[in-house]
C-alpha cells in the first residue's frame, strides 16, 4: 500500500514597511495631530540613549518626552497591513527633523509644517491629494509621480528657482483646476515658468506669488568721434551682471563686448559719431 501525501505550500506575506521619524521634542505630551486609518492598528516605538525603548499601539498614541534633553528620538511606525488603511497622517509643529513615509503608499493627506525636516521623499504617494510641508527647510521636491495634487503648500522652505519652475510644469501637464499652490518663500520662479503659471490660473488655481516678473533692462547711452584703436571706459566698478556694449555708426558698423570696461577699435573711424 502504498501513501501518497500531498503538501501545498502556502506563501506567508509579511509587510515589514516602517514608518520613520525622528524628534528632538521634549513635551510630555508629544502625539501625531491627526491620524486615519481603517486598517490595522498601528505600533509606535521611539527610542534614543535618554529616553530608552517606549513602545505604544494605537492609530495617535501619546509619548512623554519629558525627559529628553533636546536629543534626536527614533520613532518607528509599524502596521500588520502594511498600512494600506493609513490615508491621513498630520505631524506638524512636533520638532520632527526627518520623516520617511514612503512605505505608507495609500495617503493622500499629508502634512508635517512648523517642523525642521530637510528632505521629503513623495515619490511612492500617487494617490496623494494634500501635501502641507510648509516653514521647513526642504531643499529639493519631486511631484512627478503625484499626479492628483491639488493642494500644495510648501512655502517657507529652502526650494532653488529650477525645482519651483518644474513644480509649476508638473502641475500644469497634469491639467486638474481649481488647487491652491503656495510657494512662497522660495527662491523665486524665472520667466521660463510664465506660460505654466498662466495656465494654472485659467484653470482657476490659487498660487501666493505674483507670476514671474521680466529680466530688467536698462540702457546707458554714451556719443563720441574718438578714432583710438584702444577706447574704453577708465573705471568701472559693478558687482551686478556684466555689461553688453554695442557701438555703432555707418564706418565703424557695429561692434559688440561683453563686459564691465572691454576694449574698443575705433582707428577706422573719420571723426564720425559713434
Amino acid at each position: 500500500i502504498f501513501l501518497y501525501l500531498a503538501i501545498t505550500l502556502i506563501p506567508i506575506i509579511s509587510f515589514s514597511q516602517e514608518i520613520n521619524l525622528v524628534t528632538t521634542s521634549i513635551s510630555s505630551v508629544w502625539q501625531a495631530r491627526r491620524v486615519s486609518n481603517s486598517g490595522a492598528q498601528l505600533e509606535w516605538e521611539a527610542t534614543n540613549s535618554v529616553i530608552g525603548t517606549i513602545t505604544q499601539t494605537g492609530n495617535s498614541p501619546v509619548f512623554d518626552f519629558g525627559s529628553n534633553d533636546g536629543s534626536p528620538i527614533n520613532i518607528t511606525i509599524t502596521s500588520s497591513d502594511g498600512f494600506s488603511g493609513l490615508t491621513r497622517l498630520q505631524v506638524y509643529n512636533l520638532d520632527v527633523t526627518a520623516i520617511d513615509a514612503t512605505a505608507a503608499t495609500s495617503l493622500n493627506n499629508y502634512q508635517m509644517q512648523r517642523n525642521a525636516i530637510s528632505t521629503l521623499d513623495i515619490s511612492t504617494l500617487p494617490g496623494l491629494t494634500f501635501l502641507r510641508a510648509t516653514n521647513n527647510i526642504i531643499e529639493n521636491l519631486d511631484i512627478t509621480n503625484n499626479p492628483l495634487l491639488t493642494r500644495l503648500e510648501i512655502s517657507g522652505n529652502s526650494l532653488s528657482t529650477s525645482n519651483l519652475d518644474a513644480i509649476i510644469a508638473r502641475l500644469d501637464a497634469v491639467g486638474l483646476s481649481n488647487g491652491i499652490l503656495y510657494i512662497s518663500g522660495n527662491q523665486g520662479l524665472s520667466t521660463g515658468a510664465q506660460t505654466a503659471y498662466d495656465n494654472l490660473i485659467a484653470k482657476n488655481w490659487a498660487i501666493d506669488v505674483p507670476a514671474p516678473s521680466p529680466p530688467v533692462f536698462a540702457t546707458i547711452s554714451i556719443t563720441t568721434t574718438s578714432t583710438k584703436s584702444d577706447w574704453k571706459a577708465r573705471k568701472i566698478i559693478n558687482t551686478g551682471n556684466a555689461f553688453e556694449w554695442q557701438a555703432s555708426n555707418a564706418v565703424i558698423g557695429t561692434i559688440t563686448k561683453l563686459g564691465n570696461a572691454p576694449e574698443f577699435d575705433f582707428s577706422a573711424n573719420d571723426g564720425s559719431p559713434i
